[in-house]
């Protein structure tokens, strides 16, 4: 005899199952499922069934799934002729290039600049930058550059390279990195003791 705490343990379980395997709801209370599944057991596949997923795919099922509708996106995009970058004005060649973008800034302002789909278009990928990252600079004196530590402009032969900042310079003089260096060194001998 199934008591009414096990039965509604049972229900419980078939509707999550019948979730998992994508059957409606409707259908809870006409399937039977047997005692001997679990929670634990239908987790356990699940990892499963993702592994496999990911073993077959190559990827993640998530990245694969952005993977194909940013491909098919691509590929009406050229069907309808849309396929020029909004901020160069050139063609889009592959779907590797291929990014949407927002034309003004949404974030702090309003999040109807976010759904609104004529504040959206299509750019190369190199083209597509965070809209802080656009904003103004200041004009720096030629052959000059901004020490962020010493806070003053520098000659750009005092600056080591950084290929990741936007004028190819590391933020600090290598006058100030080399003091850095010698308090940091101190720091690390007081500390040793």
């Amino acid at each position: 005899m199934v008591t009414a705490r096990e039965s509604v343990k049972l229900l419980a379980l078939a509707a999550v199952s019948v979730q998992i395997r994508g059957h409606p709801p409707e259908l809870v209370g006409i399937l039977k499922v047997p005692t001997s599944v679990t929670i634990k057991s239908m987790a356990y596949d699940w990892r499963n069934r993702a592994a496999k997923i990911k073993k077959q795919l190559g990827m993640s099922y998530g990245t694969a799934l952005h993977q194909l509708r940013k491909a098919i996106l691509f590929r009406l995009a050229v069907a309808a002729k849309m396929d020029l970058c909004f901020r160069c004005g050139s063609r889009i060649e592959s779907v590797q290039q291929f990014t949407v973008e927002h034309k003004r800034p949404w974030e702090d302002k309003s999040a109807d600049l976010f759904w609104d789909q004529e504040n959206v278009a299509f750019s190369h990928a190199r083209c597509n930058r965070p809209h802080y990252l656009t904003g103004a600079r200041t004009a720096l004196p030629p052959g000059k550059s901004w020490c962020s530590h010493c806070k003053r402009f520098r000659s750009v032969k005092k600056f080591h390279k950084n290929s990741t900042r936007w004028n190819g310079l590391a933020r600090q003089c290598k006058d100030c990195r080399k003091g850095d260096r010698h308090w940091r060194r101190i720091r690390d001998i007081r500390a040793r003791g």
